[in-house]
């Protein structure tokens, strides 16, 4: 994009105009190489001082992310935001009486949520897990017929099978 362009003045506009973020999308938008939502998650809980789960993510992409090097980094990112007058949104703890844990895989975009973690905004008693999580105890998909892994395991250990459609507390 050339500077003083008409893409680059789209692109400042579109940056001016943004109200909130939440703090995983702030990780997500600095591009680090193989940071979906899952680690950027992960990684807003801990930086949050709430629980996380760092299970069958890249040891050393999380290493990576964890070290103080980083970390310092995506907090001056965020204070800066903030500075700006955009709102980020931290994670908070749930109320874990009554809390339901769920694992969640395919596209909830079918069914009119825009991502996973919309989704899970629609329903604050939900926390998601790891399918090898104990505690896991629904598997969210976009279709009953998915051949995944997580189907397989879900199915193998009894775990409740919906879809972002069907699932209602």
């Amino acid at each position: 994009m050339k500077w003083n362009s008409r893409s680059h003045e789209l692109f400042v506009q579109a940056f001016f105009n943004i109200k909130s973020l939440t703090y995983t999308q702030v990780i997500q938008m600095l591009g680090y190489d193989n940071v979906g939502e899952k680690l950027s998650t992960q990684l807003a809980r801990e930086h949050a001082g709430l629980d996380y789960d760092y299970a069958n993510l890249e040891r050393a992409l999380v290493a990576k992310l964890r070290s103080s090097e980083v970390s310092d980094y995506i907090k001056k990112v965020v204070t800066v935001l903030e500075s700006l007058g955009i709102t980020i949104d931290r994670p908070k703890a749930k109320v874990s009486a009554g809390t339901i844990y769920v694992c969640m895989t395919g596209s909830p975009k079918v069914f009119g949520f825009a991502t996973k973690a919309d989704f899970i905004s629609k329903f604050p008693m939900v926390e998601e897990v790891s399918i090898s999580d104990k505690k896991c105890q629904y598997l969210i998909t976009d279709d009953y017929n998915s051949s995944s892994n997580k189907m397989g395991v879900a199915t193998k250990k009894g775990i409740q099978i919906r879809t972002y459609g069907d699932f209602k507390i």
